[in-house]
């Protein structure tokens, strides 16, 4: 996804290679960023690092989405059977996702934010137990959704329902479910031109469903 900052965004999964997460060399369990003429951006951390490499520790990305009053980049990201998480991104931060189990072995029940990691950065929002599945996420613009225009909202696939997440600074503050299970696993959101939310609905048939605020 081209950011604000005219950047190519990129996430990748952790392709179930324990150490890889945390491996700073590694392109594997990162969020990449590039110039569009497929260089490396300029201002990632660099150094030691693999110089596409934006931040590390991460599991699987499904959705990144850029808070329009500043820019800041959000991801979305799927848990293992607790915690689903919102991240806010920031350059060279370690958002702690480290399998590495007995004898290098993957160990999909590690916490999704490794508190044995110095720094690490804690999510905004997490699921908790069980996971419900998070995917693509968008910034509400339009001002007819009052209280929560500015809201991120998620798509949901295991829950089937459209997430509202009201963020002030990085922190959640509040939460509000919409279409829950009506329509099936929600796959993408994005904001239309007459201020409602297009959304994507996952399953054998397929749909494009359109939201509006209640009045």
């Amino acid at each position: 996804e081209v950011g604000p900052d005219g950047m190519l965004w990129i996430t990748t999964g952790d392709a179930v290679q324990p150490a890889a997460p945390q491996d700073p060399t590694s392109r594997a369990g990162k969020v990449l960023r590039a110039q569009l003429d497929g260089q490396p951006a300029a201002d990632n951390p660099g150094g030691a690092w693999d110089p596409y490499v934006y931040t590390i520790g991460h599991r699987n990305i499904q959705g990144l989405a850029f808070r329009p009053e500043d820019g800041a980049p959000f991801s979305v990201e799927h848990g293992t059977n607790c915690d689903d998480e919102i991240n806010l991104l920031r350059a060279g931060a370690n958002y702690g996702w480290d399998p590495v189990g007995p004898g290098g072995s993957y160990a999909e029940g590690a916490p999704m934010t490794s508190p044995d990691i110095a720094g690490v950065q804690e999510a905004v929002w997490s699921s908790g137990c069980p996971t419900i599945a998070p995917s693509g996420a968008e910034f509400i613009v339009d001002q007819q959704w009052g209280p929560w225009s500015g809201a991120l909202a998620v798509a949901v696939l295991k829950d089937r329902q459209l997430l509202l997440v009201q963020l002030e600074g990085d922190s959640a503050v509040r939460t509000r479910i919409e279409l829950d299970g009506d329509v099936g696993r929600l796959r993408t959101v994005r904001n239309g031109p007459d201020g409602s939310l297009w959304l994507t609905a996952d399953a054998s048939s397929g749909a494009v469903v359109r939201v509006v605020p209640e009045t």
